[in-house]
């Protein structure tokens, strides 16, 4: 599953772009799955004892191939505060309800996670880091989500390995971010955006502040970034500059420079023509 929104509005779209998915653990390239990396499942299985009998209270989730598993009688509070019935009918249609986690194979998990009071993701994040020190890391990813990360997998795990495949450099990358689950992402990207409305931590990481994803933040930015390109960046260089940020701007200034030429190039025409042109 890749996403539930895009999958019941927009499957034209969903076969015109590159997903990083499951932080980082898998890429698909339209329909097609290029990378995928799975927990060890000695790691799961003390996930699984850690969390034994209290499945339902911690909503604990785990993803396989064909999508995320969870204990039967099992409700996500989360969704109805931000999906539509339409995406929340979907999301529930899409989970493979199961008596026992034992059941899975272990040795197939590709993420878990699991969600709680929005008030205490803090807390429980912490106590969990400290349980799982060194093998695991537990991050926010918003609304009292917690994503559970192997100690290497994260987004910018997955973004490192889609440069590699695509033969291009961190200054060619533009990321946003929101949640703690993007941090790796932001740190990695050369040019990287936290959100206005989004974690304070993911704010002290990115270069920039976008507007609030509520106000279509990323599609402000992006518009804003592809009109001042045309003047060769000269614009956005200056006010950079202005604004005390230098370095940064000297790295926009390179960004954009690649970009209008050869690989860089294509990969952003493509970008453009796929977030902005009609389906």
């Amino acid at each position: 599953m890749k996403s539930v929104g895009c999958e019941i509005f927009c499957p034209e779209l969903t076969r015109r772009i590159t997903f990083v998915v499951a932080n980082g653990a898998r890429i698909f390239e339209g329909e097609d799955l290029i990378v995928e990396q799975h927990w060890d499942s000695r790691l799961v299985q003390e996930v699984l004892a850690y969390f034994s009998g209290k499945e339902l209270d911690y909503h604990l989730v785990a993803n396989l191939h064909n999508g995320p598993h969870a204990i039967e009688g099992m409700d996500f509070p989360i969704v109805d505060k931000i999906m539509t019935p339409e995406m929340a009918r979907e999301f529930y249609r899409q989970i493979h309800f199961l008596r026992d986690f034992q059941d899975l194979d272990k040795e197939a998990i590709i993420k878990m996670s699991i969600v709680v009071d929005q008030d205490q993701a803090s807390s429980v994040t912490q106590k969990i880091n400290q349980d799982f020190a060194g093998r695991l890391n537990a991050v926010t990813s918003g609304y009292g989500a917690i994503d559970l990360l192997p100690r290497g997998i994260h987004k910018g795990w997955g973004l490192r390995s889609l440069m590699e495949r695509w033969k291009i450099e961190v200054h060619q990358i533009m990321a946003f971010g929101d949640s703690e689950n993007d941090i790796e992402m932001l740190e990695l990207a050369g040019i990287s955006y936290a959100m206005e409305n989004g974690d304070e931590r993911v704010k002290g990481v990115a270069d920039y502040l976008a507007p609030a994803n509520t106000d279509a933040g990323v599609l402000q930015v992006l518009e804003q970034y592809l009109e001042e390109e045309k003047d060769n960046g000269s614009t956005i260089t200056r006010r950079m500059a202005s604004q005390g940020a230098g370095k940064i701007a000297a790295k926009l200034q390179r960004a954009q420079s690649t970009l209008r030429q050869g690989t860089g190039h294509h990969l952003y025409r493509r970008l453009h023509c796929r977030i902005l042109s009609p389906l």
